[in-house]
């Protein structure tokens, strides 16, 4: 058996083996694409935007892992539905692309339903950690506003107004109790797009 340098041994202790790394590496993709995912999904029930589908299959085929087989089969769909579709709109139908009303369901729509998820949770969290502060050193809601619109780059009044709209989604019983699971929830329900 032959001895190890030094800079082996600390190679492999801070390192670990080439093969190990590559491991470990393979281990964090999986692990990023399945919280991905999980955000795709939980998206995708609130807003019913078939683009998210397409997002799901390209995050499984750039992280190179099998795709799952709810997401093949909403694919299938897509496909049988464009064996009959003979024009521009039925196309953009049978892949789901168009929203309830015949429209188009863009880009758009998807982030705008990010960015009011985005606002809503931003706020949520901060407003759950504000209780739990002693009185004096609590921030309040105006405070909080102001603090989300200057890290998410945007007004405080659409701050407010994606709250307000939020809070009215909650059940009246339930606003003053919601979880962060009720506010994240209540943020992904599909609204008026305009």
């Amino acid at each position: 058996m032959s001895k190890r340098t030094a800079d082996e041994i600390a190679q492999d202790l801070f390192f670990g083996a080439v093969r190990d790394r590559a491991k470990l590496e393979r281990e964090v993709l999986e692990l990023n694409t399945q919280e991905q995912a999980n955000y795709l999904r939980r998206l995708y029930r609130a807003t019913r935007n078939n683009l998210i589908v397409w997002q799901l299959y390209a995050v499984y085929r750039q992280a190179k892992l099998p795709i799952p087989e709810d997401v093949l089969r909403m694919l299938d769909r897509f496909g049988e539905a464009l064996q009959t579709a003979s024009g521009p709109k039925e196309v953009a139908k049978a892949l789901g692309l168009t929203g309830e009303k015949g429209g188009a369901q863009g880009a758009a729509a998807l982030a705008k339903a990010k960015r009011h998820l985005h606002l809503v949770t931003d706020v949520h969290v901060r407003m759950e950690h504000d209780k739990s502060l002693p009185g004096a050193q609590r921030w309040g809601p105006e405070r909080i506003f102001a603090q989300v619109a200057r890290e998410k780059k945007t007004t405080v009044g659409a701050v407010k107004a994606a709250w307000r709209r939020h809070l009215e989604r909650i059940e009246p019983k339930r606003a003053g109790s919601a979880t962060t699971v009720d506010a994240i929830t209540a943020a992904l329900r599909p609204r008026k797009v305009r």
